[in-house]
């Protein structure tokens, strides 16, 4: 399945219940889902492993949290729109 931004014109309520959604579609179906984002809270949420792409160059993959905590470099931590330090943060907050 493939899905390009699917959450980028919806509103906040709406974008969190289509993420229930896919997630729960996820585990029933099992199959291989590849989601284009640009949003960081959309990969900490719904994906097993993350590629950040720069100019057509994978700069980092690996889990979300990992990549999120730890950027190969300041690029990669500018393209996911947070800083190094600011990652952990986010992810505390999306671990409830």
């Amino acid at each position: 399945l493939l899905l390009d931004e699917p959450f980028s014109a919806v509103d906040r309520p709406t974008r969190r219940a289509l993420q229930a959604d896919l997630a729960e579609m996820r585990r029933k179906l099992a199959i291989p889902v590849v989601l284009v984002t640009h949003d960081l809270d959309d990969t900490l949420l719904l994906a097993d492993e993350v590629s950040v792409l720069d100019a057509g160059q994978v700069l980092q993959r690996g889990p979300p949290a990992e990549v999120a905590r730890h950027p190969a470099g300041p690029r990669v931590a500018w393209l996911l729109g947070t800083e190094a330090s600011a990652a952990p943060q986010r992810l505390r907050q999306h671990a409830h």
